[in-house]
């Protein structure tokens, strides 16, 4: 990765490559299939604090593809409910 990123930066860009790896077809979105794959392998905790009907929306979508930045703003939401849930999440 290039240098003058920070380490937030890098870590972003991380989650990036991460996304593109679940992408089969090498484009800026995931399928269904992928999508659901993507959370139950890399964020199993963020989904399981995830509201059961947004939860069974997503797994249970059928034929929808989603573009990244979507499934970004997915991500944060997961992660501010598993905060919410969690509220010693960051402590150390």
């Amino acid at each position: 990765m290039a240098q003058n990123l920070t380490s937030t930066e890098q870590e972003i860009m991380e989650l990036l490559m991460i996304l593109q790896e679940f992408s089969v077809k090498k484009i800026d979105k995931l399928d269904v299939q992928e999508v659901k794959r993507l959370f139950r392998e890399e964020l199993p905790n963020f989904l399981k604090a995830m509201d059961e009907a947004t939860k069974n929306k997503i797994l249970n979508d059928k034929g929808k593809e989603m573009p990244f930045d979507e499934i970004w703003d997915m991500i944060g939401r997961m992660a501010l409910e598993y905060r919410k849930k969690n509220s010693n999440a960051l402590k150390d």
